[in-house]
């Protein structure tokens, strides 16, 4: 009798310090945070209208569209991105595969990364931008050689590379004068673009797809 109550005993004892070293293996596991700043957030997202978000160093992200810029606090955990006032976009393996964001539509958003040069370097892009109401043109966008320099035209020639614009981390950016401002971005050799023309009215152009000439 006492030989099976030391048994039992040692079964037991074998047990909890098999949970408590389980548990202890658990309480080790660090959660790793995915680098926000290596992501560029794309597509159709505010109001929208194409729309850049980009996540500095210091916790800070912007939302920067034809309509306004908005710059906001983000925090990270794990594969989370926390938007403040908005809510979260959750990412893996390079791939958005979940978020749940007010005011923010990231069912046509891209995720992009960061190129590690001028990605315009040298590229011309052409075809059809519209408005919502069916209204459009053919349009080109040109980049210099070295893509510090852009043009647009709705005539090729015309669209000579001579006027700076605003480089967001290699993929994107976006341009402004007093009679237009336009946005872009390049993923899969194809420049998603948006133009406002502001010189009779406000009338916004946007084209899903300019294919590289």
């Amino acid at each position: 009798m006492k030989t099976n109550f030391k048994i039992i005993a040692t079964a037991i004892i074998t047990s909890l310090l098999f949970a408590c070293s389980s548990n202890d293996d658990n309480q080790k596991i660090e959660v790793v945070n995915i680098d926000a700043t290596s992501y560029v957030l794309a597509g159709k997202i505010l109001n929208n209208h194409l729309t850049i978000i980009t996540f500095n160093a210091d916790n800070q992200a912007l939302i920067k569209s034809l309509e306004q810029d908005i710059q906001v606090n983000y925090s990270v955990h794990g594969d989370t991105i926390k938007i403040e006032n908005y809510g979260f976009i959750k990412i893996q393996d390079n791939a958005i595969v979940s978020s749940d964001i007010d005011g923010l539509d990231f069912d046509q958003a891209e995720l992009l990364l960061p190129a590690s040069e001028n990605a315009f370097k040298d590229k011309d892009f052409g075809g059809i931008v519209a408005t919502s109401s069916g209204m459009q043109f053919q349009h080109y966008v040109r980049f210099s050689s070295d893509g510090s320099l852009y043009g647009i035209s709705n005539v090729f020639n015309q669209a000579t590379p001579n006027s700076e614009y605003e480089l967001i981390y290699n993929i994107a950016g976006t341009h402004q004068t007093e009679s237009y401002t336009d946005i872009f971005y390049l993923h899969n050799n194809i420049l998603f673009y948006e133009i406002v023309n502001q010189q009779f009215g406000i009338v916004y152009y946007y084209s899903e797809g300019l294919s590289q000439q």
